[in-house]
């Protein structure tokens, strides 16, 4: 479990699975890309609250500054997207990468 930042980053790197939290960047733009189902993506209330514009009517990329930003993201949201990733199947051996070079 990260913010959006370099642990999160590194996670996805490393196939490590990770859920992801995002208020202060879009999601859509900086997710894991192969965690997205596990992102918690509170963004949008973000960009309503702190910048007062819906998120489709700001800039593509634009960040919400705001030191109470990652406080919209709620307990409840994240045990939702842990209980998630903790239910998906397991990989396969087949599926698996090789450690062999």
């Amino acid at each position: 479990i990260a913010p959006d930042s370099g642990p999160v980053h590194m996670a996805n790197a490393m196939g490590t699975p990770v859920v992801g939290l995002f208020a202060t960047t879009n999601p859509d733009r900086a997710a894991p890309y192969l965690w997205r189902d596990y992102v918690v993506n509170r963004y949008p209330d973000a960009v309503r609250t702190y910048l007062h514009q819906e998120p489709d009517a700001i800039t593509w990329g634009q960040r919400v500054r705001h030191p109470d930003a990652m406080s919209l993201i709620r307990v409840d949201d994240v045990v939702e997207r842990l209980d998630a990733l903790l239910m998906r199947p397991c990989p396969s051996k087949e599926e698996e990468p090789s450690d062999e070079a």
